[in-house]
């Protein structure tokens, strides 16, 4: 409990990321045993399968991706065996040439027309086809690999975080406790529609 007050110290936009990059980790983490669970099942739900791998891919990949805070590095990987970096690298190219954009072999669409059978009567054609092969999502070994990969990071940043949150601590105590009362309650509006092509500050 206790009422939440902002305040500013040395570290505290470093812990600031460590927690957004933890919670993206955390939700892979969850959505690749959901997944690995639905691929038990024979009969599984396909968009809902596709759903869940793409997301927790995207996710996963953001963790390391530069934008507003700065990534995880694949020094994370450093004290696994090599196949961990060759299998992030892999996640990483369905996200980005596969899911974000349709490039590698992953995802075709063959066009063809379909032909009169000779023995049904004159050669001619009938009309146009088409199949479309795209990968759904990886099989629940390749899955596991993601969640594992996830969970090492996540551990690795856990313990950042543990070091940081009081190292933040500490700097705290040299803020004044009056002005922290003054400044009252942390707030947050939620950002509209007007919102989604700013950055935020």
């Amino acid at each position: 409990g206790g009422t939440l007050s902002e305040f500013t110290t040395r570290s505290k936009s470093e812990l600031a990321r460590l927690i957004s990059i933890q919670v993206d980790l955390e939700f892979v983490v969850s959505s690749t045993q959901i997944l690995i669970e639905q691929l038990k099942h024979p009969d599984h739900d396909k968009i809902i399968v596709k759903s869940l791998y793409t997301t927790a891919v995207i996710v996963y990949c953001r963790c390391f991706s530069t934008g507003k805070r700065s990534p995880l590095t694949t020094e994370t990987f450093s004290d696994l065996p090599p196949d961990a970096l060759k299998a992030h690298n892999y996640f990483k190219s369905m996200r980005d040439k596969h899911i974000a954009h349709s490039v590698n072999r992953f995802e075709d669409v063959k066009v063809g027309v379909a032909l009169n059978p000779a023995e049904l009567g004159p050669p001619g054609i009938i009309g146009l086809g088409y199949y479309k092969v795209s990968r759904y999502a990886d099989g629940a070994d390749t899955i596991q690999i993601l969640w594992q990969l996830a969970l090492h990071a996540l551990s690795a940043i856990e313990v950042q975080g543990r070091i940081l949150y009081n190292q933040v601590l500490e700097e705290t105590r040299e803020l004044d406790l009056s002005e922290l009362y003054r400044n009252g309650s942390s707030s947050y509006t939620a950002p509209g529609m007007d919102d989604a092509s700013k950055p935020r500050t």
